[in-house]
Order: structure tokens, then sequence, then C-alpha cells
């Protein structure tokens, strides 16, 4: 195996030595038996047992992006998974005796919520010495070891079945073999200058958010997704508005609608800001700090005296409002085990999804109720208010280098011993200015040296702004054409809305367990990227459908049914390429995947932002039958994209400078 042929990994972390993790020894799935006694079972990304010595040069326990990469991806620009972009986690690179919740700033990539992908996956539940899965799973750790997120003690079971097998690694069982690092060690580990280092007592220790009670988590979990679902809610929720606020400030349909979609564009640059603020003060208060900004800027839009300071209001909520979007996936990520993972990850890839869904909603019925434009901004500040306390209040840090910061905190006032600092505090730190500069170099460079990357993005960016292209043809469809009022035609989001859960559930329950199968097949090994384009094949051939579909029952004489279902089966093919394409880009520019999301999240936004601004009038000059089919040709010609990648994607990796090239 060899890595990518001149791209240097952004940062690789080894727990005391530079022997990359792909070089590591392997065995099969499940077997020890043919490991050294003195090897170290790591985390890994398959079923694939990696080792090495625990001396000398131990192998890799975490790997760091510059940048997180959302896990399952999905912070996005406005209301679509993905796009999150997280600074390195210099806080500190899990060595012995930590825990490896965070891969870069504290997410894990969606491949690894999944059912696996080619990197190394956080916050393993497994203890010391033994591996997920198999039969040998209550020898290898020992009798009696329980679940972190189970009250179930494993036993080995008898005459188990490969169905059987099959079904425990769906439940994310035996979906990664994946091994917590050994325990702290003895003797206090000291620094240069004397300071003694605070490292995670085992994986049990119960100051690691890890640990928190179950409940508080999911807990947690909810508030992270419903500051994003509130942010992305934001982003469409005047769009049934813009004629009221025309007749206010007596200007045009363009220049109003710049206003309502600018808010997208704060998502452009702005995570490039909130992601290196969380790597420094944490979650919390970077949370706290964000949904300050929003509520502030918000309710500067309910008061705006004109329309230049509509526009600069919108543009900077935009701006504060995008930090859940970046920063709440890999705070999930890094709450839960592999057993929970995938869970918490639909819970939070829904969410931003659904907010540009219910935004028209609300706003419609505010014009139906002939109530004035300036209430959309007012509820959204108070539903935004209320995160500013909920976190406050409620939230505890989750971000591994704070707490360790804490804890080291504890032993200084337990102890009077001074000495005691974590890695975080000691570190040669870098200012939040020389993060972005690193962070946003990379991404540019990246993006205009790869072809393949470039396809994928407009492929994404194209289905991206379709969905704004929505706010503008629904009116006219459901609204002129059908004659609904309007809080009527914001309902009809719904259809998309459903289609978006179903294909959700489709990909955890289904899919997820065919890539499962994919690996057994593999001999316990991850498959190529490839395999992870399924999802995106079978999305886009859906993605035509559903536009000629939408185009051609577009007239008043057929029922409002048909155009409805068609958005429906729009947000099942949205989110299937979104998906698989976003994590099939994660896995093939592995150590420059969050370079490559960054890359993609720009772009994406900025057809987010662009495409609403001839919407209208394309849906009235075209006519909605035209206007859509014009839409679903280009589709059409996009169409081969995830089958082409299929086939070919092997050679184009390694043609690549940057792609990852290891075939597992």
């Amino acid at each position: 195996m060899s890595a990518s042929r001149s791209e240097t990994p952004e940062s690789v972390s080894t727990a005391g030595g530079d022997k990359p993790f792909y070089d590591a020894p392997q065995a099969p799935a499940g077997d020890l038996s043919s490991l050294p006694s003195d090897s170290t079972v790591v985390v890994g990304s398959a079923p694939t047992v990696r080792t090495g010595p625990t001396t000398g040069a131990p192998p890799i326990t975490s790997l760091s992006l510059s940048g997180s990469v959302p896990a399952a991806g999905f912070a996005t620009a406005g209301g679509a998974p993905g796009a999150s972009v997280q600074p390195p986690s210099a806080a500190y690179a899990p060595e012995r005796g930590s825990v490896p919740s965070q891969l870069g700033a504290a997410g894990a990539k969606p491949a690894a919520g999944l059912g696996g992908g080619a990197v190394p996956v956080p916050n393993s539940d497994v203890a010391p010495g033994a591996v997920r899965g198999g039969p040998n799973d209550a020898k290898a750790a020992g009798p009696g070891v329980v679940d972190d997120d189970s009250d179930r003690t494993a036993q080995p079971e008898a005459g188990a079945t490969a169905d059987k097998d099959v079904e425990k690694q769906a439940d994310g069982a035996e979906a990664l073999a994946a091994v917590a690092p050994a325990p702290a060690p003895a003797e206090p580990e000291v620094d240069e200058k004397g300071h003694i280092l605070v490292r995670w007592d085992g994986y049990k220790d119960p100051e690691h958010a890890i640990n928190l009670p179950f409940a508080y988590r999911m807990y947690l979990t909810a508030l992270g997704s419903l500051m994003t679902l509130t942010t992305a809610f934001a982003s469409s929720s005047p769009s049934f508005l813009i004629p009221q606020i025309m007749r206010e400030f007596n200007t045009t349909e363009e220049v109003v609608k710049a206003s309502t979609f600018l808010f997208v564009g704060g998502f452009c640059f702005a995570p490039l800001v909130w992601a290196p603020l969380a790597e420094r003060y944490g979650h919390k208060w970077t949370f706290v700090a964000s949904m300050t900004g929003f509520t502030a800027f918000n309710l500067g839009c309910a008061f705006a005296p004109n329309i230049a300071a509509l526009i600069v209001f919108r543009l900077l909520a935009g701006a504060f409002g995008s930090c859940p979007m970046s920063n709440v996936a890999p705070m999930v990520a890094g709450l839960y085990s592999i057993r929970y993972l995938i869970v918490s990850i639909a819970m939070f890839a829904v969410a931003p999804m659904a907010g540009p869904c219910l935004g028209p909603i609300v706003g419609g019925y505010i014009e139906q109720a002939h109530a004035h434009w300036r209430w959309i901004f007012r509820v959204t500040s108070c539903m935004s208010g209320f995160f500013i306390f909920a976190v406050t209040f409620t939230m505890v840090e989750t971000l591994d280098a704070i707490r360790l910061k804490h804890k080291a905190a504890r032993l200084r006032r337990e102890t009077g011993d001074d000495r005691y600092v974590a890695p975080f505090e000691v570190r040669e730190r870098q200012s939040p200015l020389e993060l972005v500069s690193l962070i946003v170099g990379k991404p540019v460079r990246l993006f205009f040296a790869e072809p393949m990357l470039i396809a994928v993005t407009l492929y994404i960016s194209f289905v991206y702004g379709t969905l704004y292209l929505l706010f503008d043809a629904y009116p006219v469809v459901f609204g002129e054409l059908h004659h609904m009022q309007a809080g009527s035609v914001g309902l009809t989001f719904l259809g998309y809305f459903v289609g978006t859960v179903l294909s959700a559930l489709w990909a955890i329950f289904y899919d997820n367990k065919r890539y499962i199968r994919k690996m057994m097949e593999n001999g316990g090994r991850p498959p190529p990227p490839e395999a992870r384009l399924h999802m995106a094949s079978i999305g886009a051939p859906l993605l035509v459908i559903s536009l000629f579909w939408f185009a051609w029952t577009s007239w008043p004489a057929v029922s409002y049914w048909a155009p409805l279902v068609a958005g429906g089966v729009f947000g099942m093919a949205q989110f299937l390429i979104f998906l698989g394409l976003m994590v099939y880009i994660t896995e093939v520019y592995l150590f420059s995947a969050a370079s490559a999301i960054a890359a993609n999240t720009v772009v994406r936004s900025g057809f987010g932002v662009g495409f609403p601004m001839f919407g209208s009038q394309m849906y009235h000059k075209l006519d909605p039958r035209w206007a859509s089919t014009l839409l679903g040709f280009i589709a059409l010609l996009l169409l081969p994209m995830p089958f082409v990648l299929t086939r070919y994607g092997r050679t184009l990796r390694g043609m690549s400078r940057h792609a990852h090239t290891l075939d597992h």
C-alpha cells in the first residue's frame, strides 16, 4: 500500500512515533491470535485490527484533519447537510491513556457514523485490549465488561450465524474494529518545563464528555440540532413576505431578494472564523456568542428603517447563525460511542434540511394573516433568544481540550501542586487570524488543482441551488396556478421534508447494512471509497425524474398532489446525492478532507445565494413547465457523474496529486 504520491497529511498525530497508521501490521478481523504480545490494538475504521509495538513507534490513535469534517456532513449553508469547517485540534493529540473522541477539532467524518470509512473513528466504548464484535468480545475484554451506552454485559454467543453477525454489525457492535486506548501511565508525564501533563484516565474517565449521562448527551444533541434548524429556518422564512417589503421600502424585487438570500452569503466565510474560535474557547461560549449576535441582528432586521439596513443586518445575521451549522456536527460526534453515533448524526443531519422547509410555512401564514413582515424576524429572534439561555444555563463544555483544562484546574486545587496543566495550556498557540489563514489557503489551492473535486462540487451546488429555486417555483405553481393561500402554499414544502426524512431512514437502516456486508465480503476491510456512491447513484435518477415530474404536472387541470409528491421525490434525491457525494469526497481526500469540504461549502453557498436571484423571472417568463424542464435537462446531463466515478474513480484517484490512493 502506498500513500498519496505527493500530498502531505494535514496533521497526523501518533502516540510517540511517526509511523503512519496504514503501515501498521494487520491481523484478520476478530483474530488476535496472530498479534505480538507487545501489540496495542488501536482505533480503526473497520474490523481490520491495526497494531504496532507499544514501545518505539506506537500506532496512530488520532487523525487530525486541518479542520473537522462534519459528522455525516452536514452542517450546511442554509439547510443542506454538509459543510462544516473546524480548525486543527491542537488542544491535544490522544496519546497514552487518552480517549480519542475527536477527529480534528471534535468531529468524526461522515463515513464513520454511517458504517465506517477510511479514517480512525472516535469514542470506542470497549475496554483496553478488547475487540468490538465477534464471539471473542467477552474473552478479550474480560468478564463482565459492560458497554458504556448499554446495561448489557458482553457475552460470547456460541453458534452465532452470519446473519446474526450482520445484525450485530448494523447495531454498531461489529461495524468497526475499535478499541479504547490503554489506561494512563502510572508515572506522571512531565514535559521539559516541569509541567505534569494531565491526560484522560482510560476510556472510563468520568470527566470525559462521552461518559456524561446518556440522556443528557441526547439533550445536547437535540439542543444543537434545534439551533441548526433555527438558523436554516431563518434562511428562507422571509421568502413569502417579499411583496410586503417591496411596498414598504418602495424598491425592486431583486433588491429585496438580495436582502433575503444574502443571509446564506454569510455561510461562505463565517465558518472559517467560528471554527478557530471554538478550538480556542470551546463550543459552549462560542454558541452563546453566535446566538447572541444572531438574535441581535434579527432584531435589527425587525426594526430596520430602510432596505440598506435590512441587507446589512441579514448578512450579519447569517454570519453569526453559521456557527451551529459548522460546530454542532463535531460536537455531536464527540459525545457518542460507535453504537449510538449514527442515531445522533441522523438527528443532526435532518435538522438543517428541515429548516428551509419550515420557514415558508411560518412566513406564509404571517402573510395570510395580513400581519406585518417584521413579525417573521421577531419570531426568529424569540427562537434564537431561547437558545442563549438554554446553552448558558444547561450546557456543559464538551470540547476535550477544555474539559482537560478543567480537570487540570481541579487537580491543582485538590493537590496544591501548580505543575498540573492540560496540553492545551502549554502548547504553542496560533492566533485566530493565523488559523483562518491556514484554513482558507488550502481549500482554494485544492479546489483548483482537482478536476474531480470541481465536478462533484458543481453537481452538489446545482442540487443545492435548485432547492432554493423551489421558494420561487412553489408560489407560482401552488399559489398562482392552484389558487392556494400563502399559508397553504407554505404547507406544500412538507412534501419535500417527508422525502428527506424517508431517505435518511433508508440510508440508516438499509444502505448502512449494505456497506457492512461489502466490508464482510472484503475480508472485514472497508471497501474503496466508490462504494459510498451507491446512494448518489440512486439519487441522481430520482433527481431527473422529480424535476420532469414536477414540470409536467404543474397544470391547473392536474391535481396539486402530483407536483407535491414530486417535491417529496426531489427531497429524497437531494439528500441521497448530497450524503453520498459528501462522504465520497471525504474518503477520497482523506488527509485533505476538511479543505475539500470547505471548498465545497463556499461554492455551494454561492449557488444558494445566486439561484433565487433569477428564479422568479425564470418561472414567470418560461412558465413553470419549461423552467423545471430546463432544470431537468441539466440534471440529466449531470446524471452520469456518480456512475462514472463508480467505474473510473480508482483510476482518477491514482492520477490525483491530493487524493487518498490506498485501496483497502
